[in-house]
């Protein structure tokens, strides 16, 4: 999935991974073929707006 641009690596699972999601960001497959936010800066952005409108 990750080679098909179909899903992020797991940085701490295995190199060739991110050898193949690298390779599909190379030639904008998949996610990597428009803009595109990974889900943990998504995530941790909707914290900092939410905790910044608790205040």
């Amino acid at each position: 999935m990750a080679a098909q641009g179909h899903a992020l690596a797991s940085r701490h699972v295995t190199a060739s991974y991110v050898r193949q999601e690298g390779q599909a960001w190379a030639t904008r497959r998949g996610i990597w073929a428009g803009t595109f936010e990974k889900p943990a800066d998504w995530r941790q952005d909707r914290r900092r707006v939410e905790a910044s409108a608790a205040d």
